[in-house]
C-alpha cells in the first residue's frame, strides 16, 4: 500500500482556458493524452498491487505449512512404494508369475514370427510404404519443377499464407 502512486497531470498538457486560440482537435488530443496517462497509471498501480498480493501469499505461514505437508506426503508415498515393490519382488509368487509371463511372451512372439498372417501384414506394409515413397518422390519433383518455373519467370515469391493443393492417390 506504500507503493500507491498519486495521479499527476502529465507535463506539457495544454490548458485550454489560458489558450483561447486552441482548436477543438488540440483539446481532444489533450483529453486523449490525459486518458492514456490515467490508464497507464491505473495499470501500473494494478501491477504493483498484484505483485504485493503474490508476495504476501508466497510468504504466508499457511503456504509454508502446506509445502511441508506436501513434501512429507510425497516422501511417505515414495517410501511406501519402495517397501511394497521390494516385498513383491522378494516373494516366490511374484517370481513365479514373472517367470510365467516371460515364457508366455516368448511363446507368443515365436507364434507371431511364424504366423502366415504376420508375413502377409509385413508384405502389405512394405508395399504401402513403397507406394508412399513413390508419391513423395512425385510430389518433390513437381515442387522442384514449379520452383524452377517460377524462378525463371522472375515472379515475386508467394506469401506463406497461399494454399497449395497436394494430390493424394489412394491405392
Amino acid at each position: 500500500m506504500e507503493n500507491q502512486q498519486q495521479y499527476q497531470e502529465p507535463t506539457g498538457s495544454a490548458d485550454t482556458t489560458s489558450n483561447p486560440g486552441a482548436s477543438d482537435s488540440t483539446t481532444s488530443g489533450n483529453r486523449r493524452s490525459q486518458s492514456s496517462q490515467e490508464l497507464m497509471d491505473e495499470l501500473n498501480r494494478l501491477g504493483l498491487k498484484f505483485a504485493e498480493v503474490v508476495q504476501a501469499a508466497w510468504e504466508s505461514d499457511e503456504r509454508k505449512r502446506l509445502e511441508k505437508e506436501v513434501k512429507a506426503g510425497v516422501v511417505s508415498l515414495v517410501n511406501g512404494l519402495e517397501r511394497g515393490l521390494r516385498r513383491v519382488g522378494e516373494s516366490e509368487q511374484a517370481k513365479d508369475i514373472l517367470h510365467k509371463a516371460e515364457n508366455m511372451a516368448d511363446t507368443m512372439s515365436e507364434r507371431v514370427r511364424s504366423s502366415q498372417t504376420s508375413h502377409e501384414m509385413a508384405g502389405g506394409l512394405a508395399k504401402g510404404l513403397h507406394i508412399l515413397a513413390q508419391q513423395i518422390d512425385k510430389l518433390a519433383e513437381e515442387l522442384q519443377r514449379k520452383a524452377a518455373s517460377s524462378a525463371s519467370q522472375s515472379t515475386p515469391p508467394t506469401s506463406p499464407t497461399d494454399a497449395q493443393d497436394i494430390p493424394i492417390t489412394k491405392v
